[in-house]
């Protein structure tokens, strides 16, 4: 067969030659051969198939757009101040305080050194509240750790400002910690140096410590009663001058300045009418 076909007279090649083109035009009507047919099909389902991709690419972007939009909505949706319950009690007993201890009001902070958001406090709202209430006799602030397990640092630093503590450095140790964000022992005994503390006692009192363990564990312990499981958080309450503080309001992230102002505000407004 393969030696006829390559011999092939000349109306077989005129036939070969029509069945080679992809149409033919007679008499003003043009015909499109099979092959061309089939190809002709072929690319109209492949667009077609292209299209409807398109279209569940677009559709599924839009669904996911609105689930984030939703998500969005949601969050801001949530109040970041929160009324305590009735009986929200803090003993500030052994706790570190700044400012004066008169304070009817006071500001009680969870916090974790190792957080990024209890650091982005630290150094901007931090301030901000020291100066226009703390600093002022307004209102004393207590820090409380609340060491995440997420973070594997986070109790060395609280220890390293314990120990810090026990020389009368603890606020400094506390801003050094926050605005340094030492990772290891060797970074918090040059911080330690730089604080002209007690090298051997400091690092004694760091390696190991149990009033500090005890310290710690006390602060985790307040911090689950109230189930604040996120850093940084803040119980604002007031006191009759005891060691008992009834918290009103809890304030939960890294908020601006504004909704402390606000929080803080409105409780010495409401003290002062009492």
């Amino acid at each position: 067969m393969s030696g006829a076909a390559a011999h092939c007279g000349g109306k077989e090649k005129a036939a070969s030659r029509i069945r080679g083109l992809s149409a033919l035009r007679l008499d003003g009507v043009t015909f499109i051969s099979w092959p061309e047919k089939i190809r002709y099909k072929s690319m109209r389902s492949n667009r077609l198939l292209l299209s409807l991709i398109t279209l569940t690419v677009l559709m599924q972007a839009a669904i996911l757009y609105d689930q984030h939009e939703s998500r969005v909505r949601d969050h801001q949706r949530i109040d970041p101040v929160q009324d305590a319950s009735q009986d929200a009690d803090i003993d500030i007993r052994g706790l570190p305080g700044k400012g004066d201890p008169s304070a009817r009001i006071v500001l009680a902070e969870f916090s974790d050194y190792e957080c990024p958001f209890c650091q982005r406090h630290a150094d901007s709202v931090g301030p901000q509240i020291d100066q226009a209430f703390i600093s002022r006799g307004l209102v004393r602030l207590v820090f409380i750790n609340n060491p995440l397990p997420i973070h594997k640092n986070a109790k060395m630093l609280a220890t390293s400002a314990i120990c810090a503590g026990v020389e009368n450095r603890y606020w400094d140790m506390h801003d050094s910690l926050f605005r340094l964000k030492p990772t290891d022992k060797t970074a918090i005994m040059r911080i330690a140096e730089m604080l002209m503390l007690n090298q051997p006692r400091f690092r004694d009192c760091l390696e190991s410590n149990v009033e500090a363990e005890a310290t710690i564990q006390r602060d985790v312990r307040i911090a689950k009663h109230f189930d604040l499981s996120v850093t940084p958080a803040f119980g604002v309450g007031s006191t009759d001058g005891s060691d008992h503080v009834q918290i009103r309001k809890f304030i939960k992230g890294a908020v601006p300045f504004e909704v402390f102002e606000k929080t803080i505000t409105e409780m010495l407004s409401k003290q002062a009418k009492s």
